[in-house]
């Protein structure tokens, strides 16, 4: 009884504080919770995630569970994302027996405007309602009696209701400063949630709810191959103010696309926070713990535990039946180029001209000099996420043509290649789309389209470590080889 009545006061201090200044307790690692710190994040994220966070303070039970969709949209032709949903179920109760319940559900729409090719804001809006409970039937001290417990004695609070539901209204604003594969180098946000002010009147004379606006930064001040470091920040003021301070350290270890990461900040109200996180391309991990630098606060909210797990689902984007991921390359001719026949001519003499300007069905049988052969062991090199062939290139196509133009018999095979850097799905597209504006090239310069064989490998053959910038340059390749039919 005496330990119900105990955490029944702890419960009430906190309810009525938090009724006025806040509407759930804010996770510590909001990097994994991005509807809850910006409704503009859901559509700056690279994958569907399907995220489950959990937090619990040593003080009178507080539990906070949640669990989160988010799905970002992509275009079709250049992957890049453009808008995205996200659905948010957070629950949070406290006291023996979750005497104190808060939960919320709310939906969210975002859509980015891409500045340009590394600079992207994101507008967000997000809706939902939230309900509060308090058990109206708990013990506190005016139903004691000379040292008895009377449960007919009133419990001595003005509940005007026990439950209350109201609707409430979020929006945000994010920048974002990413390079040229789309990975996140800085940004800056800023969000309002309860922007409606709704009004939970569990105590008469209840004040409406205050907006809550939250400030988030990062920005990345060391890239060193399988190192970063990104010093972070959030602000939240809601009539008091509270602020993360801090850093964290990624690394990427060998060719995978994992990243393992753990941070340090500081929380004005008085804690440190120390988290750890594995990333990987199907999930992510992550766990942190809250810890009073206040001496002397036996009972400090600060101390919490907190886990993160996301399932990470394939990114919803539309994917070139060449490129698709199958075991074995997908190999496809090259679609003929609108301007492959460009030449207008009159009529009367069309198909003898057309002859004339094929001469390759004139020679068969041939064999390709020691100079043509050696052509096969150029290859073309390309900027991060670009297909665009270079004009310097124009002359090595020159003599490929002219070798294809000497030699019917032969095919040329033209296979795309990409660097580790970035998804699977994307890279995937662009080794294709690099092998065939290549041979659109060719074609553009009178190279029948049967004569070409165009495949994607995106990863799979690098040529060089992709630990390193110029070993990942040498990696974003199209390689050629002769092929005798």
């Amino acid at each position: 009884m005496v330990i119900r009545f105990v955490c029944s006061v702890l419960l009430f201090c906190y309810c009525t504080y938090h009724t006025a200044q806040a509407q759930f307790i804010a996770y510590s690692q909001y990097n994994n919770a991005p509807l809850l710190t910006n409704p503009a994040r859901a559509s700056l994220t690279d994958y569907t995630q399907l995220t489950f966070q959990y937090r619990r303070s040593r003080v009178a039970s507080y539990q906070i569970p949640s669990v989160s969709f988010v799905m970002p949209f992509f275009r079709k032709v250049s992957g890049w994302r453009y808008g995205g949903i996200g659905v948010n179920v957070i629950s949070q109760q406290a006291g023996p027996n979750g005497l104190y319940k808060v939960t919320g559900a709310t939906g969210t729409f975002a859509y980015t405007v891409h500045l340009s090719s590394t600079s992207h804001m994101a507008a967000g809006i997000g809706g939902g309602v939230t309900n509060k409970r308090v058990d109206a039937s708990m013990t506190t001290d005016s139903q004691f009696n000379f040292g008895a417990y009377d449960p007919s004695l009133s419990n001595g609070e003005n509940f005007q209701s026990n439950a209350v539901t109201r609707a409430v209204i979020n929006a945000g604003f994010c920048w974002v400063l990413t390079d040229a594969d789309q990975h996140e180098r800085a940004s800056l946000g800023i969000a309002a949630y309860n922007v409606n002010r709704p009004s939970f009147e569990l105590l008469h004379d209840a004040a409406g709810e205050p907006v809550t606006y939250v400030v988030t930064g990062e920005l990345e001040v060391v890239r060193r191959e399988r190192v970063s470091v990104s010093p972070t920040f959030r602000y939240i003021n809601n009539g008091t103010s509270m602020a993360n301070l801090g850093a964290r350290v990624s690394y990427a270890p060998g060719l995978s696309t994992d990243v393992l990461s753990a941070g340090v900040w500081y929380k004005t109200t008085g804690a440190a926070v120390a988290a750890i996180q594995y990333e990987h391309k199907a999930y992510v991990l992550a766990a942190s713990m809250d810890v009073s630098t206040a001496p002397g606060q036996v009972a400090n909210i600060n101390n919490a535990f907190e886990l993160s797990l996301g399932w990470r689902l394939k990114r919803k984007e539309k994917i070139k039946p060449q490129a698709a991921a199958v075991p074995d390359p997908v190999i496809t001719a090259p679609s003929p180029a609108p301007q492959a026949v460009a030449e207008p001519v009159p009529p009367p003499v069309a198909a003898e001209e057309t002859k004339q300007a094929t001469p390759v069905q004139e020679v068969t049988g041939t064999v390709l000099t020691p100079e043509e052969e050696q052509l096969s062991d150029v290859q073309i090199q390309f900027q991060l996420g670009s297909e665009a062939v270079s004009a310097v290139n124009d002359a090595f196509l020159d003599k490929l043509v002219a070798a294809l133009n000497n030699h019917p018999d032969y095919q040329l095979k033209i296979t795309g290649h990409t660097c580790t850097v970035g998804d699977k799905a994307i890279n995937e597209r662009i080794s294709h789309e690099r092998a065939e504006a290549v041979a659109q090239k060719l074609i553009a310069k009178g190279v029948p389209a049967e004569r070409l064989v165009v495949i994607g490998m995106d990863i799979q053959k690098p040529i060089a470590s992709n630990d390193t910038e110029a070993g990942r340059q040498q990696n974003r390749r199209v390689e050629f080889e002769w092929i005798r039919r």
